[in-house]
């Protein structure tokens, strides 16, 4: 019986945040997250910890570090079981630009493409180790990025080069556009591909918008083809 197991846990945020002034310029800080359970009636246990810290200097460069440690329940991927630095990288953001060299998360359009994300509830942390690149500008927006992203279990794909294009005629109206190529995991090291282009309005009525991906796979017509479609509503304050 589910009642006949005792569970402890900490899943709320054990925020140890860190934060001190060194000459005005750098700030240190830092957060932990752990998370403990045990269960007496199958003598399992389970920890989690993921534990960061980050330096920035007049707000713009910041470098950062994130050190893990999993024992998760079997039923929890059992092969990601480990400890060590999971996560490295270094960053400036500066006006209208952002570079980050090392370990990053990123989202194409609305994800048809390209959806890399942590979910720390479902043990799913899909970051890519690489480059990313990102410019902003009152009628554009740009992202260009590359490297190898992980997969549930810890293992890296190989790489991939990704980009997006947004375009901001008027305060209205967006267009853009998604690419993402990478090589099959196979002797044939053929190239696939993935594009989707996308629209979306905004007004103060409501917000309407829509996208259409497209697999590109050598050899294979038709490889694969989604749209994405969503809108919303504004009425005071009903939505």
């Amino acid at each position: 019986m589910l009642r006949a197991v005792k569970f402890i846990s900490i899943p709320g945020v054990l925020n140890l945040l860190l934060v001190g002034i060194l000459g005005a310029q750098v700030q240190v800080s830092g957060n932990n997250y752990l998370e403990y359970s045990t269960n007496n009636k199958q003598d399992t246990t389970a920890f989690e910890n993921w534990a960061e810290a980050q330096l920035t200097y007049q707000q713009k460069y910041r470098i950062g570090v994130r050190y893990e440690v999993h024992t998760p329940p079997q039923t929890f991927s059992f092969d990601t079981s480990g400890h060590g630095i999971y996560q490295r990288y270094a960053e400036y953001r500066g006006g209208n630009v952002n570079v980050r060299v090392g370990n990053f998360y990123a989202l194409l359009g609305r994800g048809l493409v390209l959806r890399s994300y942590e979910n720390r509830t479902l043990r799913w942390d899909t970051n890519i180790d690489g480059v990313k690149f990102d410019a902003h500008h009152s009628l554009f927006d740009i992202k260009l990025l590359a490297g190898r992203p992980r997969d549930r279990s810890g293992i890296r794909h190989r790489s991939l080069q990704a980009g997006e294009l947004t375009v901001k005629p008027w305060q209205l109206l967006h267009l853009g556009a998604t690419y993402v190529s990478t090589r099959l995991p196979s002797v044939i090291d053929d190239r696939v591909n993935w594009g989707s282009v996308y629209t979306e309005v905004n007004h103060k009525l409501g917000s309407v918008y829509a996208e259409y991906a497209k697999k590109d796979v050598p050899g294979i017509p038709d490889a694969g083809e989604a749209w994405y479609v969503s809108s919303n509503v504004f009425i005071g304050a009903l939505s």
